[in-house]
């Protein structure tokens, strides 16, 4: 049981060391994002291209389907922590996330007194051969 112990506690230091951080660890403050984060290209233009790559017959997407992502933007304008859900097609998720990841930068979210980390979401919703983003006014 010791050796077990030892051995998850060394898995975990080693995950979170070489893992990302959030800009703001210690505080205990609350802030609030005033100004979202805004991303280089249009919502439009991202579900131009994402239609460019993804074909939902190539995922065994069915219409209708709604697919969320979600990440967190930290003060730097960094990405993290992304998540995809309602697909179980795990190459599609990774794809997915590859995508956001190399195709979309985002300005850090703040206020007038500092830059916060946010959680942020997309829905895209799946038609018959294409894809559309329903969160296109941010």
């Amino acid at each position: 049981m010791r050796v077990y112990f030892i051995l998850c506690f060394g898995v975990f230091f080693h995950l979170n060391v070489f893992g990302q951080e959030l800009c703001d660890t210690v505080s205990k403050d609350i802030s609030y994002a005033l100004e979202l984060p805004k991303s280089n290209i249009s919502m439009i233009e991202i579900e131009s291209k994402f239609n460019e790559i993804f074909i939902p017959s190539d995922y065994n997407l069915k219409k209708g389907k709604i697919i969320a992502i979600a990440f967190t933007i930290n003060c730097k304008g960094e990405t993290l922590n992304y998540q995809v859900f309602t697909v179980d097609n795990e190459m599609f998720n990774e794809k997915v996330i590859e995508f956001f990841k190399n195709y979309v930068s985002w300005t850090p979210p703040g206020n007038s007194v500092n830059l916060v980390d946010i959680r942020y979401s997309l829905t895209i919703k799946v038609l018959k051969n294409s894809f559309k983003i329903q969160n296109k006014k941010r």
